[in-house]
C-alpha cells in the first residue's frame, strides 16, 4: 500500500536582510528588498508539518482544500500558520496538499484539523492534536483524505483491497423543498486485513423518510437547489489505511457525559482526557443539493446504519451478539471533538453477513459517525533490537484481536519507543518498514498494551546508495538579475512512497550571491528510478512552487528554485 510519510523539517523562518550596496556619486546605487513583509518566525514549542494525502496513492493533493482548525488551543490564539498567524476563525486554503502550523499545549488545550472540499468531491478528515500525543519540536503527520466525487473516483475506492473504505452515492428527488423518500447504501466487499486476514468492509447506508426537509442553523426550513446528492462512506476498523483516515484519532479529546455507558474508564478516571478509543468502525454520511450547499440537519430522523465486525470486543473484553447495545459518538464540527450521541443497537444483516453486525440509530442530523468505546488508557514500553543501524524506519501499531485501534511512528532512528495512551486491557501487533516500504520486523503474536520491555526483532538490509537531490534556491529582481540566496527555504521531496525534506539557509554576510544548496539524501526507493516531487516554499508570497524530479538511486538530481521576491533599481529607478 503506498502511504507518504513526512521527514522532520524545520519550520522556522528568520526574515531576509537588506542588501545594499553603495558607492560614489558616479556608480548609481543597486537596492534589492523583499516585496512584502517576512513572515514571523514560527517558534512554537510544537511545530507540526501536514501531508494532506489522497488514501489510494499517498500522494499530496494538489486540488484546492479547504482547512479548519478548531479546538481549545485555537481559541486561546495558541495555534498559529506557518507567517505565524492565529488560526482562530480563518477557513484556510490548501492547493498543494502540505500545510505548516504550530501550537502552544497544555493537558487541557488541544486542537483538530478537519480538511476536504465536498464540490471537488473529497469527504472530510482530519486529526486531532493533544500534548500526550505531540512531542516538542517537529512533528510530521499524514492525513489521508478518500475522494469520492465521480463515479470513477468511487470506482476506484471500491476496487482498493487494502484501504478498507467502501463508497455509495444515490440522487433524492424533491416536492414542494422537501426530500422524497430515499436509501443509500455502499457496497459490501472484500478486502485484506492488518493482521492478514480476508474479510469485507460491511455495508453503511442511510433512510430518509418522505417528506423530510432540510434545516438552517436556526432550525428554520430551507429549500434545496435542485435534486439532492447523498454520499455514504464506510470506512473498515481492520486495515491500517482506513484506520489512518479516523477523523478524531485514537487518542482523542472527548465529550463523555458523566456516567455515560460508552465510556470504560474504571474508578476515578477522566471523562473527557486520559482515555483512548477503541473503534467498531465508523462512517461519514454527506447530503449536498445540486449547488453544492451541505444539508446536515433535517425536521425528521434519518435512520443511520454503521457495520460493526462480529470479532470486535465489548467494554468487558467479551464478544458482542445481536440485541447488545453498542456507543455511537459524532464529529462536533463547532468545538472539534467526538462527543457521545446515544447507544445504538446491534443486530444481524439481513441477508446474514458472516463477518459483520450492522448497528443502527436515528439522527436529525449528518456529520462524521463512529462507533466507540472510550478506554481508559497507559503507556505501552517497547524495544526495536535495531543493533547500529540508524536509518528512517516506519512503525505501525494497530490493535488486534477485536481490539480496533492504530497508531504509526515516521522516520523512526531510536529503539525504545512508548506509546502514550493505548487503550488499557487490549492488544496490539507491531510491523515495521523501511522507507522502500520492506518490512523489516516486528511482532509473530499480539502483545499487551501497558506493558514494558517488549523486544521486537528486525532484520534490516543495508540500504541501496541513496538517491540524492540538491535543491538550490535564489531570489531575483523581477527580471531575473540581482540573485542572492533564498534564505531560509523549506524544501520537501516526495518520491511517491516517502518524504525527505531540509531547509537551506543564508549565512551571515547579506552580499553572497551562492545559491542555497540542501541535499536531501538516503533514499531508499521502491523502485529505481523514480518520478517524484519536489516542493520549495516561498515565504514571501507564502505558497507552495514545484517541480518534477526524478530519483535514481546511487545518483544526484539538481533541482534549481528562483523566486522573483526582490524589488530592484538602480539610481532610483526601476530595472
Amino acid at each position: 500500500m503506498k502511504k507518504s510519510y513526512l521527514a522532520h523539517a524545520a519550520l522556522g523562518a528568520v526574515a531576509l536582510a537588506v542588501l545594499a550596496a553603495c558607492s560614489s556619486s558616479s556608480t548609481p546605487s543597486t537596492e534589492q528588498v523583499p516585496t512584502t513583509a517576512a513572515p514571523a518566525n514560527l517558534t512554537s514549542t510544537f511545530r507540526y508539518q501536514l501531508v494532506l494525502a489522497n488514501a489510494l496513492s499517498g500522494a499530496a493533493i494538489t486540488d484546492t482544500l479547504q482547512v479548519e482548525v478548531k479546538g481549545t488551543a485555537v481559541d486561546a490564539d495558541k495555534v498559529v500558520d506557518a507567517a505565524g498567524q492565529s488560526v482562530k476563525g480563518r477557513i484556510l486554503t490548501v492547493t498543494n496538499g502540505l500545510l505548516a502550523l504550530g501550537a502552544e499545549l497544555t493537558e487541557t488545550t488541544s486542537f483538530s484539523v478537519v480538511a476536504g472540499n465536498r464540490l471537488l468531491g473529497w469527504n472530510e478528515s482530519g486529526k486531532q492534536f493533544t500534548l500526550a500525543t505531540s512531542r516538542a519540536g517537529d512533528l510530521n503527520v499524514t492525513i489521508p483524505i478518500v475522494k469520492v466525487g465521480t463515479a470513477a473516483d468511487i470506482a476506484a475506492v471500491n476496487s482498493s483491497s487494502t484501504v478498507g473504505v467502501a463508497v455509495a452515492a444515490g440522487v433524492a428527488s424533491t416536492t414542494g423543498g422537501a426530500i422524497n423518500a430515499t436509501q443509500v447504501a455502499s457496497v459490501n466487499r472484500q478486502i485484506s486485513t492488518t493482521e492478514g486476514i480476508t474479510t469485507n468492509t460491511g455495508s453503511a447506508g442511510v433512510s430518509v423518510p418522505a417528506g423530510t426537509r432540510a434545516l438552517n442553523a436556526q432550525g428554520q426550513p430551507i429549500t434545496p437547489v435542485g435534486t439532492v446528492s447523498l454520499t455514504v462512506t464506510a470506512y473498515s476498523p481492520n486495515t491500517e489505511g482506513s484506520l489512518e483516515a479516523f477523523p478524531g484519532g485514537f487518542a482523542a479529546n472527548v465529550n463523555v457525559p458523566a456516567g455515560s455507558p460508552a465510556a470504560n474508564l474504571g474508578s476515578g478516571a477522566s471523562n473527557t482526557s486520559g482515555g483512548s478509543f477503541v473503534s467498531g468502525g465508523f462512517a461519514q454520511f454527506n447530503m449536498t443539493d445540486s449547488a453544492g450547499n451541505a444539508l446536515k440537519t433535517f425536521d425528521k430522523p434519518l435512520t443511520l446504519t454503521i457495520p460493526l465486525p462480529k470479532s470486535t470486543r465489548n467494554a468487558a473484553g467479551g464478544a458482542i451478539a445481536a440485541g447488545d447495545d453498542f456507543p455511537v459518538w459524532s464529529f462536533d464540527e463547532v468545538t472539534g471533538v467526538w462527543k457521545f450521541e446515544k447507544m445504538g443497537k446491534v443486530r444481524e444483516k439481513t441477508p446474514v453477513d458472516p463477518a459483520n453486525f450492522e448497528v443502527v440509530f436515528e439522527s436529525n442530523h449528518l456529520s462524521s459517525w463512529n462507533l466507540d468505546y472510550y478506554q481508559n488508557s497507559c503507556t505501552t514500553t517497547f524495544t526495536l533490537n535495531r543493533g547500529t543501524d540508524t536509518q528512517p524506519l516506519r512503525v505501525v501499531i494497530t490493535g488486534a484481536n477485536g481490539w480496533n485501534f492504530s497508531r504509526t511512528l515516521s522516520n523512526v532512528t531510536d529503539s525504545v519507543q512508548n506509546l502514550l495512551r493505548s487503550p488499557g486491557g487490549s492488544q496490539l501487533n507491531v510491523a515495521v518498514f523501511n522507507s522502500a516500504g520492506v518490512r523489516v520486523g516486528g511482532t509473530s503474536s499480539p502483545i499487551s498494551t501497558c506493558s514494558t520491555g517488549t523486544q521486537i526483532p528486525l532484520t534490516i538490509p543495508a540500504p541501496p546508495p541513496p538517491a540524492t537531490a540538491v535543491v538550490n534556491v535564489t531570489e531575483s529582481c523581477a527580471n531575473g538579475t540581482g540573485g542572492l540566496r533564498g534564505s531560509p527555504a523549506m524544501v520537501y521531496v516526495y518520491n511517491g512512497r516517502t518524504w525527505t525534506s531540509g531547509t537551506a539557509n543564508r549565512p551571515t554576510g547579506a552580499a553572497t550571491t551562492a545559491a542555497a544548496t540542501i541535499t536531501l539524501g538516503n533514499q531508499s526507493l521502491p523502485s529505481s528510478p523514480v518520478s517524484g516531487t519536489a516542493y520549495a516554499w516561498n515565504r514571501y508570497t507564502n505558497r507552495w512552487v514545484t517541480q518534477a524530479i526524478s530519483l535514481t538511486n546511487g545518483q544526484t538530481t539538481t533541482v534549481n528554485f528562483n523566486f522573483p521576491n526582490l524589488q530592484c533599481t538602480t539610481g532610483g529607478a526601476p530595472l
